[in-house]
């Protein structure tokens, strides 16, 4: 390997001096130094490249890229020197490359089997997680999550995030900002409306993307199938608050009473999910208030929600107000009216078990009112 000063090929430093013509010329005549990586960031030549994407004075062209790229993988360069460490493709998003540079990266990477979308760091980010906090584009997210679906749900250990919460929390940075510079007067200053409704109708394609690929990937189905408002609501617990919301006000009214493969309509799935969201389970009753007493399995949705430990707080009492009568209905697999299927719960809260009882005490009143006789518990100390 030809070496240059203090033992750093000649390809590293054209990289560092951006000296891109030089770097193509000594990438054909010496392809072998693509392997090369300094010690102390554990960087290639590559790496470099991808950090200079967004130089605003003397950016890389993509020819550039294209040729060191492929290199780089026909000589089975190291694409993640070790566990941990940033590959090409975490800087390349990070610098906002384009969907070019990112399909190139990831399909030369692809042709030597390295699956790149799938590396993590040390924090446990997958480029997905870095392309959704840098504000990348839509094709780059798309690329993304198309290729490594399961990287969408899975949380960073720097902040415990997933690229949905991520993407949730690059766009509304401003909005934050801008909130507490206008003392809370941000409806004011937008003429009324919700600066997160903005952000989701902004970025909602992204949004999608990121529904669609998971989805895909947990049930195999196609675009066209996808019964968005479940997805959301089957995923509640992952993704923002503001965003199930806005979610279930854009396709509720057409979608609060379809049933998904399962038989379950959204609220269903919404409870399912374990979801203590309880403005979301108002938003779908005030939709479809009927949904309180779709059943699914045999089971109605109160039914559902106090298996799933929901409180009060979080939802059940709403249930119970748009379906009084499934107080009085019993369960039919224990035979457990809810009051009572509330006290079996392996931690169960004493206040929901009493006021479940309170609104509807009459089971107990009519297992009281016996006649005596051998049926009286007292009967045999008469």
């Amino acid at each position: 390997m030809t070496t240059d000063i203090k033992g750093v090929p000649a390809l590293y430093q054209y990289a560092i001096t951006q000296q891109w013509d030089a770097l193509i010329d000594r990438a054909r005549s010496h392809p072998e130094e693509t392997k090369w990586y300094e010690p102390t960031s554990r960087t290639t030549t590559l790496h470099v490249l991808c950090q200079s994407i967004t130089n605003t004075v003397s950016p890389p062209p993509f020819r550039a890229v294209s040729i060191l790229a492929r290199t780089h993988a026909a000589c089975n360069a190291p694409f993640q020197v070790k566990n941990g460490d940033w590959t090409p493709l975490h800087y390349a998003c990070s610098r906002k490359a384009n969907a070019e540079v990112i399909r190139l990266l990831v399909d030369e990477a692809k042709s030597v089997h390295v699956p790149i979308c799938a590396l993590k760091d040390h924090a446990a980010c997958c480029a997905l997680h870095i392309a959704c906090r840098s504000g990348s584009t839509v094709d780059v997210i798309e690329i993304l999550a198309e290729e490594y679906p399961e990287a969408v749900w899975m949380r960073s250990e720097m902040g415990k995030v997933n690229p949905f919460e991520s993407l949730w929390q690059a766009e509304c940075h401003n909005v934050r900002i801008n909130s507490r510079i206008n003392n809370g007067r941000g409806k004011e200053k937008l003429g009324g409306q919700d600066p997160f409704e903005i952000v989701c109708n902004q970025h909602w394609d992204k949004f999608y993307i990121l529904l669609r690929a998971a989805y895909e990937h947990l049930h195999g189905e196609s675009e066209s199938s996808i019964p968005i408002l479940h997805a959301i609501c089957e995923k509640s617990m992952c993704i923002p608050r503001n965003f199930l919301l806005f979610a279930i006000k854009k396709f509720g009214t057409d979608e609060a009473t379809v049933k998904d493969d399962m038989g379950r309509i959204p609220l269903v799935a919404l409870l399912d999910s374990a979801c203590s969201h309880r403005r979301a389970v108002d938003e779908l009753l005030r939709i479809h208030a009927a949904g309180a007493g779709v059943p699914y399995n045999d089971k109605l949705p109160l039914m559902i929600a106090i298996e799933n430990g929901i409180g009060l707080k979080d939802g059940l009492s709403s249930l119970v107000f748009a379906a009084p009568f499934a107080l009085t209905s019993r369960d039919k697999e224990t035979c457990l009216y809810p009051f009572m299927l509330a006290a079996t719960k392996e931690n169960p809260s004493l206040s929901t078990t009493f006021e479940l009882l309170r609104q509807c005490p009459e089971p107990i009143q009519t297992s009281c009112n016996f006649e005596g006789g051998e049926n009286d518990p007292l009967y045999e100390t008469k």
